[in-house]
């Protein structure tokens, strides 16, 4: 059995779009988007079950 412990923060990108996270912890991450020359931030907190679920298959790599 494997025991590797993840470390914080955890970086993904979305394939094909200009969608990126930044995950702080297994409850919170940070999503940057860029439309045009801009950049949006949008944090996250996950206090329902569906965004920690994201965070989740985020850390798994689910999804590409």
């Amino acid at each position: 059995m494997s025991t590797t412990e993840l470390t914080f923060p955890q970086f993904r990108k979305y394939n094909g779009i200009d969608v990126w996270f930044k995950i702080l912890n297994d409850k919170q991450f940070v999503e940057v988007k860029r439309l045009g020359e801009r950049y949006i931030l949008h944090e996250v907190v996950a206090e329902q079950y569906p965004e920690m679920l994201l965070i989740q298959d985020m850390l798994k790599c689910l999804d590409n």
